[in-house]
């Protein structure tokens, strides 16, 4: 998904639409990392085929 991204938009040469990128890039990013910490906090015992 995120090679696909790269490819559909490396031709962009608008500022203003390279800069709406960055700024979705960035609250994707923080999300990603919201949800990270929220999973390692409410971590869960390893099943038994997991040991």
């Amino acid at each position: 998904r995120i090679r696909d991204g790269f490819r559909d938009n490396k031709a962009v040469s608008d500022s203003q639409t390279i800069e709406n990128q960055i700024k979705y890039a960035n609250d994707n990013l923080q999300i990603i990392k919201r949800q990270a910490l929220i999973g390692d906090l409410y971590k869960t015992d390893k099943l038994v085929i997991e040991k």
